[in-house]
């Protein structure tokens, strides 16, 4: 029996760190169902590139220039609910993941985490049904 193709996931990556950006790319670009699309530096980046490169799911950090994960996150469930936002963030605390939450996001991996956690996490958003029309 031939293997059965998985779908595709397409990732915005959005951190103000270069570094984290190509380490998450790298890691991420191992997995045969997971496609880099683009990356952003900063919130308002990442609203800007939403539209042209619709990915399937966003990893957020929080705390950016110009414009943070928070806002990006909310401004972008309103006009596109049928995204995956998973906050992948430093800060793991109970308010800001209250925060993250209310902001819109979809999950929330905090950044020292295994990387199965994160795989599992995109995985996992990218199948939740979308409930927007």
């Amino acid at each position: 029996m031939p293997a059965t193709k998985m779908k595709e996931i397409k990732i915005l990556l959005v951190d103000d760190v270069e570094s984290v950006r190509l380490g998450l790319a790298t890691i991420l670009q191992l997995m045969d169902d997971i496609n880099i699309v683009g990356e952003a530096g900063d919130g308002l980046e990442a609203i800007q590139l939403v539209g042209q490169l619709k990915p399937d799911v966003i990893l957020m950090d929080l705390t950016m220039p110009k414009l943070d994960g928070y806002e990006a996150t909310r401004r972008i469930k309103r006009e596109h609910p049928e995204i995956g936002i998973i906050v992948f963030s430093i800060h793991d605390d109970v308010m800001t993941r209250e925060k993250a939450c209310a902001a819109g996001a979809d999950a929330f991996v905090e950044k020292e985490a295994e990387t199965r956690m994160l795989i599992e996490a995109i995985r996992e958003v990218s199948n939740r049904p979308a409930w927007s029309t």
